[in-house]
Order: structure tokens, then sequence, then C-alpha cells
């Protein structure tokens, strides 16, 4: 489940959901058909655009996320 209002694109989504299911750079840049260096830049911006540094940061975010809102 991802929020409706979200500093994240798509494809940053993809990224996180994908590290927060433990997968390496390598397995991530595999499993959506991007090189190393696009994905590794996708999971910077990721980070970048939800102000987290390390990848237990991006999870505990995505998390907080994805949790209802007030109505």
């Amino acid at each position: 489940m991802r929020p409706v209002k979200s500093p994240l694109t798509t494809r940053e989504w993809e990224v996180l959901d994908l590290i927060c299911a433990g997968d390496s750079t390598r397995e991530i840049s595999s499993k959506l058909f991007l090189s190393e260096d696009t994905s590794t830049a996708t999971q910077r911006a990721s980070c970048e655009s939800s102000a987290f540094i390390r990848r237990a940061e991006a999870i505990a975010a995505a998390s907080r996320l994805r949790q209802p809102g007030p109505a």
C-alpha cells in the first residue's frame, strides 16, 4: 500500500518496496530491469526526497508513510 500524497515517484516506491524486502542493489536492478548505476541513483533520490540517509531509515519511513492518516 502506498500513500496517496507522497514525495516519492512510482519508481522510487518500487525501489523502496524492494529495499524493504531486503533486496540488494544488484537484485533491485535485475528485478526492475535497471542498470546498477540507475538503481543506485533511484535509491539515492528516494532517500533525498524523503530525507532519510540509511536503508534502515528508509524502511522505517516507508512503514510510517503507509500508515493511514487522520480522516
